[in-house]
């Protein structure tokens, strides 16, 4: 009976050890990251099993323009965003529509919106260890996570399956 009282204090004791050392580099508690407000960057988009690339950028407050260079069946869609308009252009075709008629869960309307979060700073919760700033937030009901290296936003996962890469 002493045996296992022991083997059970040595395994808390054990536990508790673990949980209070940490096995990454340390981690810091940080302001957010300034993000420009004058964004453009190259990204790939990846959702499920499907890898987008596209050029996006923001031209001041409630404009955004994202244009497809890649897969080729979608190469040149071009999707401006401004105000209260959503405009798709792709080849020779043109429509408009309301942005709030936009889905919420677009891939266009997560980057863009993911970002106008970290560019406000507000509601984030970030850290910082060697150099690598992670910050968290929620969009759209969803969580997500964005890396910052040297001041530059290199990534940005929301839920589980979907991810992207800026260059």
């Amino acid at each position: 009976m002493k045996t296992k009282l022991r083997r059970t204090m040595l395994a808390a004791v054990l536990c508790a050890a673990l949980l209070t050392c940490s096995c990454g580099g340390d981690r810091q508690s940080v302001k957010p990251e300034a993000i420009p407000e004058d964004f453009s960057k190259s990204a790939e988009i990846t959702l499920d099993d499907n890898t987008y690339c596209a050029d996006l950028r923001r031209g001041g407050d409630d404009i955004w323009e994202c244009e497809f260079t890649s897969p080729e069946t979608i190469e040149g869609l071009k999707i401006t965003c401004s105000g209260d308009l959503c405009t798709l252009d792709f080849k020779e075709l043109s429509y408009t529509l309301d942005r709030a008629d936009v889905p919420q869960y677009s891939v266009v309307a997560l980057v863009t919106k993911t970002v106008e979060n970290l560019i406000s700073g507000k509601e984030l919760s970030c850290t910082e260890s060697n150099g690598t700033v992670t910050e968290r937030g929620i969009v759209n009901g969803e969580d997500f996570t964005a890396v910052i290296k040297k001041g530059e936003l290199t990534e940005i996962t929301v839920a589980q399956n979907f991810t992207v890469k800026f260059s």
